[in-house]
């Protein structure tokens, strides 16, 4: 037996030092850790359609992990992310620092959106499936909350223990950013990537209060939002986004960085992957869905015009699905509120403003992204009509439906960044670059910062103190919702469609107002 070469054994050190994710893998678990609450959703409906649905979606995502079922016949894809162990325990290190910071388990001050994950959580894991409520006009709870039910899955499993189910959501919500760090890694130059991936996640996001302190006059902005004639919009930072609506920002971030990576590639399994993670993330956030079809629908027109081969046959795993699908969509079609679609009144100079300071310097970054760059197009779209529209109390529409446009900028950013400061690069062109960059990454870091500062050393106003132990009715009362609030979270399913899903109508009693 031939003895190994220095060179040889070198290679084979290492080797033994890295974890090598092949991409193919790192997708599939995407897709199967944004299925899992559909899945479940079939347990908690516990109707002969919701079974059929989980046996058609598991159907869907094995035959989508399989080249043999891949409508271009691309065989596997080869691609690997190779990362030092070290980076790999920085990286779980970062996603449990970063679930503990959102407001996890309640170990910093969780902002006041935490009192609606709490009452969620405990009404999924402490009562029967689907969630009834006999002192509310026996309506039910009719929402997205997809990021609940795996967490409550498994305390109820184990008991009903509440304090249970807040672990499992935390170690739940960690992986979640510990896949968004992984993908993200894979854009960069092996060596650093895990760090560069952490970078890019952390800093990135709109000058939220430099906006806010320059529009209305305030040296110490009231909310971190713009205001500009009145209208409140806001692209939420990455920070800002993990410690209020994880339930918005971890499938937005997935579609986002699924889009950047399928756009060059010119083959369907990757477009499939957006896809799958788009119909997905329904029950997570409707949001994420608004925002990532408008991506979706570019990426479909791309590949049609450059021709990518497809084999017709193939398709019936999208067609499993979509009738996967369909139960998801009828369970959310009963949510309330009657909130309108108008436009927003920004105005043409605060609308202006608003793009130059939230998004300007890292639209320059992106433009150097090379092959990627393209994909600005589509991510510029979403990004340039949101702001004139108006959804909700609160503009949920311009907040949420923004954030997998967001990621995808957030990506090609720092893929422009990274290539403007290259050693080719003229020294000019170098400096000029690294000036952009520092200039974005200083104007989003106060917003970050005051984030962390708010988790870290804030106090609650009292009447959005947490409690555990509140349901979901009495968490509506208590902060006296409106009743369109209040809708979008109790409602009374009625006819065929309620009766297919299990869902029980409000029998003999007022209906919640």
């Amino acid at each position: 037996m031939p003895l190994p070469t220095a060179s040889g054994a070198a290679v084979e050190a290492a080797g033994t030092r890295t974890l090598d994710v092949r991409t193919d893998a790192l997708v599939t678990a995407v897709l199967a850790y944004l299925g899992l609450p559909v899945l479940l959703l079939a347990v908690y409906l516990h109707t002969v359609a919701g079974a059929a649905a989980a046996v058609l979606l598991v159907a869907a995502l094995v035959s989508a992990a399989s080249a043999r079922h891949s409508p271009d016949r691309s065989e596997t894809p080869g691609g690997v992310i190779s990362l030092r162990w070290g980076e790999v325990a920085f990286v779980v290190v970062l996603a449990l620092v970063l679930a503990f910071l959102g407001g996890a388990v309640g170990v910093v001050d969780p902002p006041w959106d935490w009192n609606k994950h709490n009452a969620l959580l405990h009404d999924l894991t402490t009562m029967s499936w689907p969630v009834t409520y006999e002192g509310a006009g026996n309506s039910s709870l009719v929402y997205s909350f997809g990021l609940y039910l795996p967490a409550a899955a498994m305390a109820k499993a184990a008991g009903g223990s509440v304090l249970l189910a807040h672990a499992a959501l935390l170690v739940w919500i960690a992986l979640g950013y510990a896949l968004v760090l992984t993908l993200v890694s894979g854009f960069f130059a092996r060596g650093r990537r895990a760090l560069t991936a952490a970078v890019a996640l952390v800093v990135f996001g709109g000058a939220d209060v430099l906006g806010a302190v320059i529009a209305s006059g305030s040296t110490v902005p009231t909310e971190w939002w713009f205001p500009s004639n009145g209208v409140f919009v806001q692209y939420s930072g990455n920070i800002t986004a993990l410690c209020w609506v994880p339930q918005h920002a971890i499938p937005s971030w997935l579609i986002g960085a699924l889009f950047v990576r399928a756009w060059p590639a010119k083959r369907w399994r990757d477009g499939r992957a957006v896809l799958f993670a788009v119909g997905l993330s329904a029950l997570w956030s409707p949001f994420a869905v608004i925002g990532g079809a408008v991506l979706l629908g570019a990426l479909l027109l791309r590949s049609a015009v450059q021709r990518v081969p497809l084999r017709w046959r193939s398709l019936w795993v999208e067609v499993c699905l979509g009738l996967a699908l369909v139960p998801v969509a009828l369970f959310l079609s009963f949510v309330g509120g009657e909130q309108q679609l108008s436009m927003s009144g920004i105005g043409p100079r605060g609308y202006a403003f608003f793009l130059a300071v939230e998004i300007g310097l890292w639209v320059v970054l992106a433009c150097l992204a090379g092959r990627y760059r393209s994909a600005l197009v589509p991510v510029l779209l979403v990004l340039l009509v949101l702001p004139v529209l108006r959804f909700g109390e609160f503009n949920d529409l311009a907040m949420r439906a923004s954030l997998p446009a967001l990621m995808a900028l957030n990506v090609l950013a720092w893929i422009g960044l990274l290539r403007g400061t290259a050693r080719p690069t003229r020294l000019v062109g170098r400096v000029a670059v690294t000036v952009v960059g520092v200039a974005a990454v200083a104007s989003s870091l106060p917003t970050g910062s005051l984030e962390i500062q708010r988790a870290v050393m804030g106090r609650p106003l009292p009447a959005y103190e947490q409690y555990w132990d509140e349901s979901v009715p009495a968490f509506l009362e208590r902060l006296d919702s409106s009743p369109s609030i209040r809708a979008q979270y109790l409602t009374c399913p009625r006819g065929p469609v309620a009766e297919a899903l299990g869902l029980e109508a409000c029998r003999g009693a007022e209906a919640v107002r």
